[in-house]
Formats: C-alpha cells, structure tokens, sequence
C-alpha cells in the first residue's frame, strides 16, 4: 500500500487497525513506532516523523498525531500509565 498514488490509496484505503497494523509489521519504521518488546503494546519514539513521513504513506488523508490518538481512543485502543508500557 506505501507504494500506490494518492487516487489508488484513496480508493483501497484500508481501516485503520489494519493500517496500523502494517506498520507496526512491516520493521521499516521500529525507530519511529514499534512493538513493545513483549508485543503487547506498541509505542511511538517520534511523533513528528509519524506524522511527516509514515501516516501519509498509510493514510489518504492528512492525520495531526492528535487525530491518530483520537482514531486509537474510537478503535478501543488505551493509553497506559503504570506498568513497564507506560507511554
């Protein structure tokens, strides 16, 4: 999907989770989001280069990182505050 133009990604866009997923699976991004190393959890390491250089290359449209935080809320997913996963 990281390789299809804006029409073609537009057109087979893939929900979110999925989307997610493929990011998370692909290994090309573990510097910026990557799996916590139980792969219970994931985690964001650069919010700025997950905005500017993979959400475009997964998204048709435009994601702030506060609207991918939104999405993840509306998904089920949770932000953690204790445990080894905090983030």
């Amino acid at each position: 999907q990281a390789n299809l133009s804006k029409k073609e990604r537009k057109e087979t866009e893939l929900p979110f989770p999925v989307n997610l997923m493929n990011i998370l699976s692909c290994g090309k991004y573990e510097h910026i989001i990557s799996w916590t190393p139980d792969g219970t959890s994931f985690e964001v390491h650069k919010p700025k280069a997950l905005v500017e250089k993979v959400l475009p290359q997964y998204f048709k449209k435009k994601l702030q990182f506060s609207s991918f935080n939104r999405k993840l809320y509306r998904w089920g997913f949770i932000k953690l505050f204790r445990g080894s996963h905090v983030g």
